[in-house]
């Protein structure tokens, strides 16, 4: 009986007839549901060798399709996107490629934007940053100093020099004495950081990671550090009051500079078979005969013998890792271990022909009958009376 003839056999897929019964079978991308041998669910092949995708594999109906993380081309492998050669960054000055993404820089006297994409001129005249003795001058990208009338600029283009005689104003106001604007019993510093008293006046200066605010020009700017080219941080800058820190992203070891962590070298991955490690993360696979459960990280035995991927043509038996082919009583297993053969009971070679008179042989057993003159013995079926 074709049992396949008649609605497909209940099979929801594929109905195989076979001598004496049929089984069901799936479309690709698909496996017999356990709970019933008749239907199919779909295969997360993405549970199993990530689906064999470098980055992201996402599961479909019957089938699976693999993707690249943002700043990579590809899909079942991933390569990096150079943003600086493709002319997609909108830098206006420096790019820098980087695995999966990019940075801008800027040129010596400029510092970048917030936008992180636009340098801006560092005016080193308001910042409290250039040497100049008298006058600062700021250029595009730098300065130049210059001094005031009676004063000559040094060859070190920096100090200012002149020809005339000094005169202590001492001399000239005798009954006059500098206030140092700097003792606070004075009630004039009001310098955040530190005070320096001159003739007649004084200045502020701050700090390491601060700059004068040129507004007032007595209180302190942190400065942040991050702005300017990561500060030199390899993953994440974090600016702080007067410094910054650099970190990793997670997955890495380091602070300024990062290298990767091998989590499956330091035992750290929880994977019950096979540890995969990948630039940052890392991720589990499974012997054959076994799939990836849901936490990703243990492996759990496929049953052959149920979700319809066994081979054997009678009887299965479930193995870890594996199964094994059995037959039916009647029946001898072949040497590739997978189909059985009919028995031929009444070959007289064989041990199991018990017949008193005459053995017929059909598929998976025998009979016996009786010469004639004789009957058979119902109560074992091979005697003759």
């Amino acid at each position: 009986i074709d049992e396949c003839e008649n609605d497909n056999g209940g099979c929801s897929h594929i109905c195989n007839n076979t001598i004496g019964s049929y089984h069901c079978d799936c479309f690709d991308g698909y496996v017999i549901d356990e709970s019933n041998t008749l239907g199919c669910r779909d295969i997360n092949e993405c549970v199993e060798m990530n689906g064999t995708c470098e980055h992201i594999c996402t599961n479909t109906n019957g089938s699976f399709e693999c993707s690249c993380y943002t700043g990579y081309n590809g899909s079942v492998f991933c390569s990096d996107i150079n943003e600086c050669i493709e002319n997609i960054t909108n830098c206006t000055q420096e790019c820098i490629n980087t695995d999966g993404s990019y940075y801008c820089e800027c040129d010596n006297g400029y510092y970048l934007s917030d936008d992180n994409h636009t340098c801006i001129d560092i005016n080193e005249c308001t910042n409290g940053t250039s040497l100049c003795d008298q006058i600062c001058i700021n250029d595009a990208g730098s300065y130049h100093c210059d001094c005031d009338i009676g004063y000559l600029i040094s060859s070190n283009n920096i100090t200012c020099k002149g020809n005339c005689k000094e005169i202590k104003i001492s001399n000239l106001m005798p009954n006059f004495v500098d206030i140092n604007e700097c003792n606070d019993t004075n009630g004039i510093d009001d310098c955040e950081h530190t005070c320096h008293n001159n003739i007649g006046s004084y200045y502020c200066t701050c700090d390491m990671g601060y700059v004068i605010n040129t507004t007032n020009n007595n209180t302190c700017n942190d400065i942040d550090e991050c702005v300017e080219r990561n500060g030199a941080c390899e993953h994440i800058c974090t600016n702080t009051n007067g410094s910054f820190e650099c970190s990793c992203y997670t997955g890495y070891n380091g602070s300024v500079f990062c290298s990767d962590i091998n989590e499956c070298t330091e035992n750290i991955t929880n994977c019950t078979q096979e540890c995969i490690n990948t630039d940052g993360s890392y991720y589990c696979e499974c012997d054959n005969g076994y799939y990836l459960s849901n936490d990703n990280h243990t492996c759990i035995d496929i049953d052959e013998c149920t979700n319809g991927t066994n081979l054997c043509d009678q009887i299965c038996i479930n193995d870890a890792g594996s199964y094994h082919c059995d037959c039916d009583n009647g029946y001898l297993l072949s040497t590739n271990n997978i189909t059985c053969n009919d028995i031929n009971e009444c070959n007289g070679t064989n041990s199991t022909d018990v017949c008193e008179h005459t053995c017929h042989n059909n598929i998976g057993s025998y009979y016996c009958t009786c010469d004639i003159g004789y009957i058979l013995n119902t109560t074992n079926n091979n005697t003759c009376n």
